[in-house]
């Protein structure tokens, strides 16, 4: 064997054990860069204020998660804003006077992350009536045995109160019940899956949101003592109360 020919063979192993420690070497570091970190989930949960009158211009503060510096704000289909970025949770934004109407709030984060909040912002009608001199009554709707979902004759009877329900200053309580049968604990839950039901449509109608509050007394406020057929069907209901704030 030629000297030469013992040369190339003493330090091909060594040649190719080096390769194979630099293909380990580098997977290595592939490993580390491409070690990817997610981002924080954006999610907007509301702004304050959330009501104010047509051609007002207000600072207001949107709350939420995820939140990146540099965010744009879009308030309904067109109005385009920018951000003040107070932290992941907190942006701070100017509102330009708008229309009478509810808005959705849209978040968009520089990586294209979206979020959008239906109906979060309510501008009203500076120039209408007040409410002071609008008689609100109470109502109630009734329900189906063991049912939580509004009848129509229920939603046509919400129908007739617009005006009331969309009319700043009022308070609107939603209240739940139930006739006698069942457990406690399952009619206070039935009681509140039905003043849930009412107050979804009251907001769908033109209430404002943060204007309702719901509660669930179960059997425990019957509209009619008794256990006949008729006491019952009068007692499955929720009864819709006004008041001014």
């Amino acid at each position: 064997m030629s000297w030469k020919r013992f040369l190339i063979i003493s330090i091909t192993p060594i040649l190719f054990a080096s390769k194979c420690k630099d293909r380990k070497n580098t997977g290595d570091t592939d490993e580390i860069i491409d070690v990817i970190h997610p981002d924080s989930k954006l999610q907007v949960i509301g702004i304050d204020p959330d009501t104010m009158e047509t051609g007002v211009v207000f600072p207001a503060e949107i709350t939420g998660t995820g939140f990146q510096e540099g965010a744009s704000v879009m308030i309904g289909l067109d109005v385009l804003l920018d951000s003040e970025w107070i932290s992941a949770n907190q942006l701070g934004i100017l509102v330009p006077a708008l229309d009478e109407g509810n808005y959705d709030i849209e978040i968009e984060n520089p990586n294209g992350q979206k979020h959008t909040l239906q109906a979060g912002l309510w501008i009203l009608d500076s120039s209408a009536d007040d409410g002071t001199n609008l008689q609100c009554d109470d109502f109630t709707v009734y329900f189906d045995l063991d049912k939580a979902m509004m009848t129509v004759e229920s939603q046509e009877l919400v129908n007739t109160h617009q005006e009331c329900l969309s009319r700043a200053g009022h308070r609107i309580r939603v209240e739940g019940h139930c006739d006698e049968r069942g457990t406690t604990e399952y009619n206070i839950a039935l009681g509140q899956r039905r003043a849930n039901s009412v107050e979804r449509y009251l907001v769908g109608s033109g209430a404002i949101p943060s204007a309702i509050d719901s509660v669930s007394y179960g059997e425990e406020r019957p509209s009619v003592q008794g256990s006949s057929a008729g006491a019952w069907k009068q007692n499955r209901r929720v009864e819709i109360i006004f008041s001014q704030d």
